[in-house]
């Protein structure tokens, strides 16, 4: 087992530092801090535990280096009454024999600007995706100004016993917007020429190393690619790896400049790639960019498997890997390689990057304890083991059935289907879904390595349920039965050739389904069905109702899903309303005008509706002590 993960758990060396292994917790704004700065208990906790969990260095959230920069709760260093919370955190990573190091920053354009009311600060007064508004383009002396706010919160780091810091030139922050061509346009010393654009980071970097000296870490993330027109392109990077190399950095962090640009357009270098992305699409930027440099490069970006971490280390493309959302749903990620534990998968949905932009609470979808650790992760077993019953299979289910049984719970699950995962089986199914895939099976292994009682084949009705929990002993009901397709009331929708778009993805005959087939919505089971469709030589039409596609989505998902369909010539026509299905046609009306579109068959794709009949017959029941509903 050792062997296998050889160069992932080896030690390497940053600034005379060692660093016990290769694994790194990326970072990610948790939005568990207060507004002022202060670093939170919750945040403290989140972060040990994934240095407990195996991270040999912790790189926490940005950083802002000048208060009011930030547009949701997250950590900032422009005062002294910050180091005591950040010598706790860091005195207690070390303690875990980790390493740790703070990402610093300033957001000065879009977000920052729109909700703190700071004017947007730039390079250059120019319009650009990142800016709300046309921003402030920077004098010499606001520049001369900031560097020393770069130093004066690195010197605050290494008075809290940080290990060094990171200077965040990624992502379209305010030193990549220095550095990008895109939105640098300035003619003095700090525009024009690669090395001009360069000047404003290599000050900050120059002042940090004179104030914190050689024995502290400094790395510099950057942007290998700019999805913006004139942006930095993955030849350039190589130019600017090389510069900022020659700064005296300690490492270098390779990102994009992708998903945080607002309704960017699709690129295979996204820096928050999503279950649809290819897995690890930066490594080929950070192999690059290894080649032509002598320090240590850490590969970024929907990297999630200890597997391939391992084989992109082995391979050399990268010295480090940054593990980002697996660490999320695992915060052990880092050790269970080596214990040969299994791994809660990270199925790349961006629900945790979606809240962050949206500015609400960090979520999991898989994992519940997120930013509870302390108070998930030291739950005493129950004082009295109780019968437990859980209605439903899937996701929901499982993880109640799991929950009750570790807790000392005697745990039923039953399903009604002839294996557990419920939806969840659907949703695995299309070859683009590996990730949901597995997470279908670390739940089935889970449930397995339990003694949880499991009846497949089990259907239990609304009426039946009074009668089945009489004839049995259970204290406790969980109902997590999902939810129902919704029916919308179109005349023919009881047509033989209508069917609901989930009962496509498993174990279904497509030719049935004919030629042509229009599916009715495009959120993300039309749109999944309308790829999987075209991969089996379909004809397909997504129409939705709504003006624009997966308008509340994040917009990475909304971004190479439409890109997908465009590649398999899926027409997708949004704005429209179903008024009627025909054998082979289906009428809509679009900006007034009646349209025919061919349909040899039709899916039905318009959300979900909530099934809560078992959970009211199971609270009228009155042999049980507590009914409990979990899941949609």
């Amino acid at each position: 087992m050792m062997n296998r993960w050889k160069k992932m758990y080896e030690p390497i060396t940053l600034a005379g530092k060692k660093v016990r292994n290769r694994i790194v917790l990326a970072p990610m704004g948790t939005r568990s801090n207060l507004m002022d700065g202060t670093l939170t208990d919750r945040c403290s906790i989140y972060l040990e535990e994934r240095a407990r969990g195996g991270a040999g260095l912790i790189i926490p959230e940005l950083t802002a280096v000048k208060e009011g920069y930030t547009w949701i709760p997250s950590m900032q260093i422009y005062s002294d009454r910050i180091i005591p919370a950040l010598a706790r955190l860091a005195d207690s990573v070390h303690g875990f024999d980790s390493r740790i190091v703070m990402q610093l920053a300033l957001h000065g354009g879009r977000a920052a600007s729109a909700v703190t009311h700071k004017p947007c600060l730039a390079p250059s007064a120019i319009e650009s995706p990142l800016y709300k508004e046309i921003p402030h383009a920077l004098t010499k002396d606001e520049i001369l100004e900031l560097v020393e706010d770069w130093r004066t919160a690195a010197i605050r780091t290494q008075r809290a016993g940080f290990d060094g810091v990171e200077v965040h030139g990624s992502h379209g922050y305010l030193l990549n917007e220095f550095i990008s061509p895109a939105t640098n346009r300035r003619t003095d010393e700090f525009g024009g020429s690669l090395e001009n654009r360069l000047r404003f980071p290599r000050m900050v970097v120059e002042a940090i190393r004179e104030s914190c000296g050689d024995r502290f870490i400094i790395g510099f993330k950057m942007s290998a690619f700019e999805v913006m027109d004139g942006g930095v392109s993955p030849e350039e990077s190589v130019q600017i790896a090389r510069l900022i190399e020659k700064m005296g950095v300690d490492y270098l962090h390779v990102s994009a400049t992708s998903s945080t640009v607002p309704n960017h357009r699709y690129t295979p270098y996204e820096c928050v790639p999503t279950m649809y992305d290819e897995k690890n699409c930066l490594v080929p930027l950070a192999e690059r960019i290894k080649n032509e440099v002598k320090v240590p490069v850490i590969a970024a970006a929907g990297i999630v498997e200890p597997a391939d971490a391992e084989d992109i280390l082995q391979a050399g493309k990268a010295d480090m890997v940054a593990i980002g959302r697996a660490f999320l749903a695992d915060a052990h990620w880092g050790l269970k390689p080596q214990t040969g534990e299994q791994i809660r998968p990270c199925i790349g949905c961006m629900t945790c990057h979606k809240h962050t932009l949206a500015g609400t609470n960090l979520v999991c979808t898989v994992n519940p304890g997120l930013l509870r650790e302390f108070r998930d992760l030291t739950m005493p077993k129950a004082p009295v083991s109780r019968n437990v019953l859980i209605i439903g299979g899937g996701p929901a289910g499982m993880e109640a059935a799991i929950q009750a049984s570790d807790q000392g719970h005697k745990v039923t699950l039953v399903e009604k289907g002839e294996r557990l995962g419920g939806e969840l089986i659907k949703a695995s199914a299309p070859p683009f879904k590996y990730r949901t895939r597995m997470l279908l099976e670390y739940y089935r292994r889970e449930i397995s390595a339990r003694p949880i009682e499991v009846r497949l084949g089990c259907a239990l009705e609304a009426d039946q349920l009074p009668q089945f929990l009489a004839r049995e002993s259970f204290d406790v009901v969980v109902t997590a039965v999902g939810a129902k397709a919704s029916i919308p009331p179109i005349p023919g929708v009881e047509r033989e050739t209508v069917y609901k778009a989930g009962d496509i993805f498993e174990g279904f005959d497509y030719s049935r389904l004919g030629r042509s087939v229009v599916i009715i919505g495009a959120g993300k089971v039309g749109m999944e069905a309308a790829w999987l469709l075209a991969d089996q030589g379909k004809q397909v039409h997504v129409v939705e109702s709504m003006p624009e596609v997966l308008p509340g989505d994040h917009p990475s998902i909304r971004a190479t899903l439409l890109h997908q369909l465009e590649e398999r010539c899926v027409k997708v026509t949004p704005g429209c309303k179903v008024t009627q299905i025909l054998d082979g046609a289906v009428f809509v009306e679009k900006d007034g005008e009646e349209l025919q579109l061919p349909a040899d068959s039709v899916l039905l794709a318009v959300g979900y509706q909530a099934d809560d009949s078992l959970y009211r017959a199971a609270l009228n029941s009155s042999c049980v002590e507590r009914v409990y509903e979990a899941g949609d």
